[in-house]
């Protein structure tokens, strides 16, 4: 399916001359482009004489494949744009993603949505054009698909074999269909394979459906053809998964067979492998983007095809920078991206030795005609946003950098170049002053932002900055709608005051916010779907929710967030999680109804506290009161929280009623749980009260540590004993009662205090009867940290069944063990391949 990737061409031969003019020049076509006439993508023929690109111009009103010749002289001639797919007139089709030229260039492929199939498959015309109406499909005559699957996409030629992505392959033939209700996290099933076809017209599958789902941009054949570089995602194959998952690099023979992974050297964190990657001209190293180093920020990385730790290749980023795509010089020696890198809200163009270096890149593009995020070079991860030309010495690229919302098509040199360099608009009104006045604000110039870029309701993709100040709000029901590139930080001592009547607050997915020791104070809802980086202070929704949304990429370190201290509106006052990628570290979490997890979210917090009120909107016959929400899916149009886990780590505590609709809570360190708070007997409560478990459901509670504890305030609705599950031994309450303080419960009666059985071995730190890795981390966090050190290191590798004959490990395996333990700490868990 359609997806936001990249996949650039980089054969190019003859260049273009800048009349001597190192500036960018905006090559001037006829037609001219306008807010309905512009290019999407681009690529460029063998003999670099020649730009193809997907683009719209009149009479189209959707994409379609175009040519123009490479101008002689940029800054003067006007290549004429001529269509090469054929005309709308009679089909109805959207080109997608950048044309694709074969090495000998004569031959173009496309993939459009105009087949009688709902997904794109792949078309072949002559360099010169299709030259009739009919399309010619590479896979055959209509409907032009590679059985099992219903579509094709993202081709790549090596030689004259032609590997693309062939469109749910991996269901076989039997593609599901999700039901609307529960509401899925991805609408449609997605299980692509990369398959081959040959100059015979033979078409095989490469990769095999247990290599996972494979996105365009994502896969790479090496230059000499022997092997393809892919990143696997997630299949989405019920209405739970989630797509856009990609820790790991493997290879494959280009023929098939077994894949290999590419070892990399672990993170700290979850991250993901996303947009493009391709492999360098020698055939050693593959370039990726992901969010490596840091969570939510995506950079470019380059790591040998033999396994390694990851090179950060990208300079040094704006905080709520990303990298969206890149090209390979064709000498191998220099690779452009295009980034968030001197402020988030601006796209621009920078060059860099493909070794990387901080310091070392030089931006080539030229800077916007004035500091706003409506000019950027194109942020777009789609495919073909710029190429190199054969020699390397020059780069076309897309932006909007004339005309806000209209891709020109330039090219320019690759020396640095001079101007405005763009900086966040400062807050600068008087003290509670209005957010959604742009005279409020100012750069690092002294200058505005453009009217209306700050508007209630509307697109801001500014970089905002409140340094100190409280910042108000004019009037009630307004939003501020933060999109791609938009960001706001916020430093000590700032206040955001939305608490007007229907306020909101929403970073959409691609946007930022950067707190730190400040408070954010909303009426409404608070959507967090971007990249969250939360330090101290205070995030508050008064009346409503605080949803971290689908995408969002979050790092927490001593944040509290509370909703619902004023009241709430109807069945609101949430704090809802909807994604993995999270770091939680001393945070503090106040809901005044319920927690929500949802779409199989792996939550782990540590040393951060929980806690619900159950209010809901029913205040009359539901009062609330301490621990009274459950943890669960919170919306109606659910049930989707079954395979979701909260995980306590360290010190954490947790005040709540049920563990519901399938979530599981994982007991670590010292964590304490309280539950079953609510004694029930209101209107709408169920008799007999409240399960600990949810008994129409598989969640658990499991013990992961003896220093872990339950509690529980009232007594069960159903027998929990088989659900309450021993970590170290896999065995529940109800297998083996022995491991337990308590070995008399009935499953249903309240719990004063449940805990494992503790360890009478010395340095045994998580209770599991040896003495290992795990329990460095733990002795680390004892109220003694150096007598706990050790008694590690005095009994290490000891168990209670093995007595420890050596006693403390060699010196270099312990050293070993202090340096993986200090630099990767342990990971949090998520569902991948």
């Amino acid at each position: 399916m359609r997806q936001s990737v990249t996949r650039l061409l980089l054969a190019c031969c003859s260049v273009a001359t800048l009349a001597g003019d190192v500036h960018a020049v905006r090559i001037m076509t006829n037609p001219a482009t306008s807010p309905t006439d512009q290019f999407d993508n681009i690529a460029l023929t063998p003999d670099g004489n020649t730009i193809v690109a997907t683009a719209t111009f009149f009479p189209e009103d959707k994409d379609r494949v175009y040519s123009l010749p490479v101008p002689a002289n940029p800054a003067v001639d006007m290549p004429l744009v001529t269509q090469l797919s054929t005309s709308g007139g009679a089909f109805t089709y959207d080109v997608a993603f950048a044309p694709v030229i074969s090495p000998d260039g004569q031959t173009i492929l496309f993939a459009h949505d105009g087949n009688s199939t709902a997904s794109n498959t792949i078309y072949t015309m002559p360099i010169t054009g299709e030259g009739s109406s009919a399309f010619t499909g590479l896979l055959g005559a209509a409907p032009n698909l590679a059985s099992p699957g219903d579509g094709s996409s993202h081709p790549i030629y090596s030689g004259t074999d032609v590997f693309f992505l062939n469109n749910n392959a991996g269901f076989g033939g039997s593609i599901p269909t999700f039901p609307a209700s529960p509401v899925p996290y991805d609408g449609s099933p997605d299980w692509d394979m990369i398959y081959k076809r040959n100059s015979a017209g033979t078409v095989t599958a490469v990769t095999a459906p247990g290599d996972g789902d494979i996105d365009g941009g994502l896969f790479a054949v090496t230059p000499n053809g022997s092997s393809i570089v892919y990143a696997p995602d997630n299949p989405v194959r019920v209405g739970t998964d989630k797509s856009g998952i990609r820790p790991k690099l493997f290879t494959i023979s280009t023929s098939g067979g077994t894949s290999t992974e590419i070892p990399l050297t672990a993170t700290a964190h979850d991250f993901t492998i996303a947009n493009q990657l391709q492999v360098t001209p020698n055939g050693q190293n593959v370039l990726f983007i992901g969010d490596y180093e840091t969570i939510g920020k995506n950079e470019l990385f380059s790591v040998p095809l033999a396994g390694g730790t990851p090179t950060r290749i990208s300079d040094d980023l704006y905080w709520a920078g990303d990298v969206s795509s890149f090209a390979i010089a064709p000498s191998g020696t220099h690779v452009a991206y295009a980034a968030g890198q001197n402020n988030g809200a601006n796209h621009e163009l920078f060059q860099t030795p493909i070794t990387g270096g901080t310091g070392n890149s030089v931006r080539v593009s030229e800077p916007a005609p004035i500091n706003s995020g409506i000019f950027d070079v194109s942020p777009s991860a789609e495919g073909g946003q710029m190429v190199y030309s054969n020699d390397s010495s020059q780069i076309y690229y897309l932006g909007d950098l004339t005309t806000a919302e209209v891709n020109d098509l330039y090219v320019v040199d690759t020396t640095a170049k001079a101007g405005l360099v763009p900086s966040p608009f400062t807050f600068v009104g008087p003290s509670g002053g209005d957010f959604f006045t742009e005279s409020n604000w100012e750069d690092a110039q002294g200058n505005n932002p453009p009217a209306n870029t700050i508007n209630p309701g509307s697109p801001i993709r500014h970089a905002l900055l409140i340094d100190g100040d409280t910042v108000g709000v004019i009037g009630n029901g307004r939003e501020a709608d933060f999109q791609v590139g938009g960001s706001l930080e916020l430093t000590a001592g700032s206040f955001l005051d939305f608490t007007n009547l229907g306020t909101e607050l929403d970073f959409n997915n691609g946007s930022g916010l950067k707190l730190t020791d400040a408070t954010i104070k909303v009426h409404q809802d608070i959507f967090l779907e971007g990249t969250n980086v939360l330090s101290g202070g205070t995030i508050e929704s008064t009346d409503d929710d605080i949803e971290f949304q689908d995408f969002h990429k979050t790092s927490i370190n001593g944040t509290t967030f509370i909703t619902g201290a004023n009241s709430c509106l109807a069945d609101n006052c949430n704090l809802i999680f909807e994604n993995s990628a999270t770091s939680i570290t001393g945070a503090t979490f106040e809901a005044a109804d319920s927690i929500g997890l949802r779409y199989e979210v792996d939550l782990t917090v540590h040393d951060t506290a929980l806690s619900t009120r159950g209010m809901g909107g029913d205040l009359d016959n539901h009062p609330g009161g301490p621990g009274w929400g459950n943890v669960e899916d919170v919306f109606t149009n659910g049930p989707q929280a079954a395979g979701s886990t909260l995980t306590l780590n360290g010190s954490s505590t947790l005040l709540a009623n049920s563990i519901h609709e399938g979530v599981s809570l994982v007991l670590d360190g010292t964590s304490v749980a309280t539950l079953l708070a609510d004694p029930g007997g209101h209107p709408g409560d169920p008799i007999g009260g409240f399960d600990l478990v949810d008994s129409n459901f598989d969640g658990t509670i499991t013990f992961m540590s003896a220093g872990a504890e339950l509690i529980t305030l009232n007594a069960s609705a159903s027998d929990a004993r088989a659900k309450v599950i021993n970590g170290l031994t896999g065995l529940s309450y109800l297998d083996d009662p022995t491991a337990w303080n308590v070995t008399n419960w009935d499953g249903l009666s309240v719990l004063a205090s449940l805990k494992l059985v503790g360890s009478s071995l010395a340095g045994d730190f998580d209770n599991d009867n040896d003495v290992d890795g795990a329990d460095f981390l733990l002795a680390q966090q004892e109220a003694d940290p150096a007598a706990a050190v050790a008694a590690w290191s005095a009994n290490y590798g000891a168990s209670l069944s093995t007595p420890n004959a050596t006693g403390v490990p060699e010196p270099a395996s312990l050293a070993l063990l202090l340096t993986a333990f200090g630099v990767c700490g342990p990971g949090r868990r998520t569902r991948q391949i």
